[in-house]
């Protein structure tokens, strides 16, 4: 055949480093580090020399937990003072069995235990050669700490919103991305994925949309690192997931905490008797097959349409479209983890990589994510000095959602190729060969990250009780390459008649992060105090270039050489480049107090400034204030063992979208012709606004956290209340007095409210069987309160979101209103088909008309694409060596416009296009397709979306394996639903815009459903 396959070319990971170290500097690189070797090693000689010079007496003991006498094999033994009478720490860990020695020299008499989740003990030898340590419990570690902005809580204290997800309770099966980990475990958080292109980002709302031209989603924070991304750690290396969801936990973050704060913790090593080292592999294979799409027409079915009146088009064919682009998509996952340590140093270094296929025919994802842990103490404990080292390398071929569209819509009798073994194509708008489309066209994405972080404590108590500090910087360095051509042979888009058309581009990033804490923790007879203040500022660097070129001689150079292209000398080609930087200064602090453990509060201030901003409007203030209180301490309630009451008040804010904002900008404008040569033209693209400021989020929260029958039952309820005033958005402006049509001005409010509830029930706990339950609920509801003011007026009402072509490129199904709801669609309301096969609906009045008899005044509220409440559900059973979990998600009450039974459920277009299964359900029907109620679907479902079992095997004594389990998994297995489109997933936008949820478009993926083997081993 004439088309060609079009690959990507490789992209090796070593590009990377390559980036950071030229030839000169990895010699210099080498020769610090031999020097440096060298002294290092004349240092240590000298170091053991006057270590093992030192008069030592042997001390043996066991370590046990106080409460039950439980040996703590791995507690940490340190003698207090060694580092500064040798020159290095003096330490142990405990074995197997709970024992330790260790020679500690005359003149030192403290041993320094410690445990994770124990109180640490400093023991007097006192001559002693056998010692027993017995260790208590710390209730506030064991207790459920809970990480929030700039440090940890017990959760019993905390008196904001904030939801927490640990390793065990996550989503399994096949993930691949951290953001699945998440689905349906905290209420209020939504996270939508609509199809299963595994390239196509998640849409993320936390309480609903607080903002319409800023940062939608909330901030991600990764060990620290604030704007962190969830492609940079893999699944596998996350410890445990923080949400914080009201503005009291999220103004610590100020600017960018007004969408929430998800904060992520990855797992690190830890001490191992005897500096022994554990080894953990994860791996997993998986199919996953089309699991829905549209049900359209066989070719047999098509060839009966001319019996019911209607005309198609008859190639002799029959051609199943949807098989011919989709595959049986395989993907294998391993994930590789050392970890060890001893007293003073612990790490943990893994590696994993991921080879994904998609569903359509020819994509496929390679993903490399690697990562360091280190941590170092020192001075008696007193300095701790942590690192973290991260790289990812993501390469995919991506894979166009238009070919699912014409995949579904294209004749069933055209065959694919015609007999000289091009591409069959037909002529006619909108009809094109979905093969052609998947085999003459490339898009090849290659994504690169290293992220290097530094972090350093130091507890100051021998100086002042209580006090300690740190200091923390991070860099990160992002690269993106973006890569795509349409072959000469391709006629389709606008590579059409272009005789080849290439086109790519080129980002970087740099985001440098330093900020410096105090914390003071102090107790006031029954009041404790828990502060930290801080200063942290973060510079951030985006440049980048792009150019696109057609009418090349061959298709063999891809995108990889421009110059190639004929559209240079008659001025087709275009390019661009450009280079914006900002900084962000914050001051901030925050104080908890507890009296008497009954009762709690909070206050927490932060200032920022943003270079992003006009003179005078550079600097925001955020604050919060929470309290609460433990019922069970003051009054009885029976079988309680929680029963706290909060409420919070906070304000956050939005930093704006991009650079540049608030002053004149210009653009260029096209080509022009002067004296034989092309001049770029250059125009404004934005009005200047001096004024331009932040937004700022208002946001009150009231709270029940409770716990029964032994903390068998508990859950958490709130509600909320917010209200986003100030709003950054592109607003279309008069001309003149302005320059240009559209300014960033701050205007209008947004509103919303909520109820959200998490239940868990541990319903069994037997020795070989428990059975736990949880429940997420929650409902959200978004208002537009106001986009206007002063003379800038939003109007009547904004019509968005138009159906499309074929013929309906000015019909609307998004209507705007002040004081209205989020995600109203309007339209006409369907009432029937009449005996001569007009479309009827109904009037304004209630009345029954024709179609030509109606205007826009008779459109009404046809549906909302906003859910009223989402559900998540989750079972985990353990008998003896078996476990199994179920987990179901759902989304009640919104609805969905369905883009391809608009066009495609009328026998009518059966000339042009393929047409729906049901399409004879309108067999009286003899006019073009029109909106209406008819194609606006509820699309409340409840999924099964992941069904695990696994079984963990009995080890003999003496096994070098420390545990194994094998287990298969499912994912997306049932949907129950009454949506006849392809996904009754959420839809929160149209086209990027937030103000227009609910539309199925008929651009994207099929859904998939995946099944997972898989094996943990641990050495």
């Amino acid at each position: 055949m004439n088309g060609m396959m079009l690959r990507k070319t490789s992209f090796p990971l070593l590009a990377v480093i390559r980036s950071y170290m030229s030839a000169d500097t990895l010699a210099s690189f080498g020769r610090f580090f031999l020097r440096t070797s060298l002294l290092s090693a004349m240092v240590l000689s000298f170091t053991f020399m006057n270590l093992y010079a030192q008069d030592r007496v042997e001390v043996t003991g066991t370590v046990t937990d106080a409460t039950d006498g439980s040996v703590l094999p791995g507690a940490s033994v340190v003698v207090q003072g060694s580092e500064e009478l040798t020159g290095a720490m003096i330490g142990t860990v405990t074995g197997m069995d709970g024992t330790f020695t260790i020679r500690v020299p005359e003149n030192l008499n403290v041993l320094t235990v410690s445990f994770i989740g124990y109180i640490s003990q400093n023991v007097e030898i006192d001559g002693r050669t056998s010692i027993n340590i017995q260790m208590q419990p710390d209730v506030r570690l064991l207790g459920d700490v809970v990480v929030v902005g700039y440090g940890v809580q017990d959760r019993r204290e905390i008196t904001s919103a904030v939801a927490s997800v640990s390793e065990d309770r996550f989503v399994t099966g096949n993930i691949n991305e951290a953001q699945q980990l998440l689905q349906g475990k905290v209420a209020g958080l939504i996270i939508t994925r609509p199809g299963a292109d595994p390239e196509q980002g998640f849409n993320i709302r936390l309480r609903g949309l607080s903002t319409i031209g800023a940062q939608k989603e909330p901030l991600v924070v990764i060990d620290g690192i604030i704007g962190g991304s969830f492609d940079s750690v893999d699944p596998r290396d996350i410890e445990s997931i923080e949400v914080l969801k009201d503005a009291s936990a999220s103004a610590i973050y100020g600017t960018r905490g007004a969408s929430g704060v998800i904060l992520i913790t990855t797992k690190s090593g830890g001490a191992l008797p005897e500096g022994g080292v554990s080894v953990t592999y994860s791996g997993q294979v998986s199919s996953s097959i089309v699991a829905n799409r549209m049900e359209m027409m066989t070719a047999d079915q098509y060839r009966q349409l001319p019996a019911a009146g209607f005309t198609i088009s008859d190639f002799g064919a029959s051609t199943n479209w949807w098989e011919e682009i989709t595959q049986n998509a395989y993907t294998h996952s391993h994930n590789l983890a050392i970890a060890g340590g001893n007293a003073t140093t612990s790490y943990r270094l893994s590696g994993s990589y991921r080879d994904i296929e998609g569903i359509q025919k020819g994509t496929t994802s390679q993903r490399l994510n690697t990562r360091l842990n280190l941590q170092h103490r020192a001075l008696d404990d007193r300095l701790t000095l942590t690192g973290i080292l991260s790289i990812t390398d993501r390469q995919a071929d991506v894979g166009n959602p238009s070919v699912f569209r014409y995949a579904t819509t294209h004749n069933p009798t055209a065959p694919i190729f015609n007999a000289d073994g091009t591409f069959r194509e037909i002529t006619g708008f909108d009809r094109y060969n979905p093969i052609a489309m998947n085999e003459l066209q490339t898009i090849d994405t290659e994504f690169n990250r290293i992220n290097l972080s530094l972090r350093g404590e130091y507890d100051f108590s021998d100086i002042v009780d209580g006090l300690s500090g740190a200091v923390f910087y991070s860099r990160e360095k992002s690269d993106f390459f973006r890569g795509e051509y349409r072959s000469k042979n391709l006629d389709w888009g606008d590579g059409m008649g272009r005789n080849g058309l290439a086109f790519r581009r080129s980002d970087e990033s740099r985001n440098q992060l330093f900020e410096t804490t105090a914390n003071y923790r102090q107790t006031f007879s029954a009041v404790r105090l828990e502060s930290v203040a801080g200063y942290s500022y973060q510079e951030f660097a985006f440049q980048g270039q792009g150019a696109t070129a057609g009418n090349f001689p061959s298709d063999a150079t891809l995108y990889h050489n421009l110059s190639l292209s004929g559209d240079i000398s008659d001025g087709r080609a275009s390019m661009f480049s450009y280079r914006n930087t900002n900084k962000l200064v914050a001051f901030f602090g925050r104080a908890n107090f507890t009296i008497d453990n009954t009762y709690f509060a909070s206050a927490t201030y932060r200032r920022e400034g943003s270079t992003r901003f006009g003179i005078g409007n550079k600097w925001g203030d955020f604050y919060a204030v929470s309290v609460g209180a433990e019922l069970t301490n003051l009054i009885d309630i029976p079988f309680a063992d929680q029963f706290k009451v909060r409420a919070s008040y906070g304000e956050t804010g939005q930093d704006a979208p991009s650079s540049g904002l608030s002053r004149l900008r210009f653009n260029t404008q096209g080509n022009f012709l002067v004296d034989g040569n092309f001049i770029p033209a250059l125009a404004p693209a934005s009005n200047p606004n001096p004024d331009l400021k932040w937004e700022v989020k208002r946001e009150w929260n009231v709270g029940l956290d409770f716990a029964f029958f032994n903390d068998r039952f508990s859950g958490s309820l709130d509600y909320y209340q917010n209200v986003t005033s100030d709003l950054l958005l592109n607003f279309t402006v008069p001309v003149p007095p302005n320059i240009f049509p559209q300014q960033w001005v701050n205007i209008g409010e947004l509103s919303n409210k909520g109820f959200e509830a998490a239940l868990d029930y541990l319903a069994v706990n037997k020795q070989d069987f428990t059975w736990r339950t949880g429940i997420t609920f929650s409902t959200q509801e978004t208002i537009l309160e106001s986009l206007s003011s002063g003379d800038l007026q939003f109007g009547d009402r904004q019509l968005i979101s138009n159906v499309g072509s074929p013929g309906l490129n000015n019909t609307p199904m998004i209507r705007v209103q002040e004081g209205r709801p989020i995600g109203e669609l309007w339209g006409k309301r369907f009432a029937g088909i009449s005996t001569s096969g007009e479309w009827l609906f109904f009037n304004a009045n209630g009345d029954i008309v024709r179609s030509a008899e109606t205007s826009e005044a008779d459109d009404q509220v046809i549906g909302n694409g906003m859910p009223d409440f989402q559900l998540g559900f989750d079972n985990t059973i353990r008998y003896k060596n078996w476990d199994l979990n179920m987990f179901w998600r759902g989304a009640f009450g919104h609805d969905l416009a369905n883009s391809f039974n608009i066009f495609y459920k009328n026998p009518n277009t059966a000339f042009g296009w393929n047409v729906t299964t049901t399409a004879l359900e309108l067999s009286d029907l003899r006019e073009d397709p029109q909106f209406s109620s008819f194609y606006v679907e509820d699309a409340s479902f409840m999924r099964l979306e992941n069904l695990t079992i696994g079984y963990t095997f009995d080890l003999r004594a003496g096994s070098p394996l420390r545990n194994m389990r094998l287990y298969a998994s499912g994912n997306n297995l049932w949907t129950i639903t009454n949506y006849t489109g392809v996904d009754p997933e959420v839809r929160f936008e149209d086209n990027g815009n937030p103000l227009a949820p609910g539309i199925e478009r008929r651009d994207q993926w099929f859904t998939q459903t995946s099944f997972v083997f898989g094996i943990d081993i641990g050495f």
